[in-house]
């Protein structure tokens, strides 16, 4: 599928052959283009890191409880997620 516009929110699985690429390259990537969440998520650990755009078009780590509710708040649509529910 080809866009002709930056997505909202990207979201990277990690595994050992991609790790260091997501964390590194994929995320100056994205946050170049000025995406505005970039997930990683860890299968192994079960958990989701969420980095979110902001002043000065910087990531900033947010922090999730993986217990709690996380809502992302985007240009057309609001949604919240408990980010443990997702292992079950």
């Amino acid at each position: 599928m080809f866009l002709d516009f930056a997505p909202s929110l990207v979201v990277e699985i990690l595994s050992p052959a991609t790790a260091l690429k997501d964390r590194h390259t994929k995320y100056e990537i994205y946050q170049q283009q000025q995406i505005p969440y970039y997930l990683i998520v860890d299968i192994d650990s079960k958990k989701v890191e969420v980095h979110k755009l902001e002043s000065e078009n910087t990531y900033i780590k947010q922090e999730v409880n993986q217990q709690e509710p996380f809502t992302f708040s985007l240009t057309d649509c609001q949604f919240t997620i408990v980010f443990d529910a997702i292992w079950s």
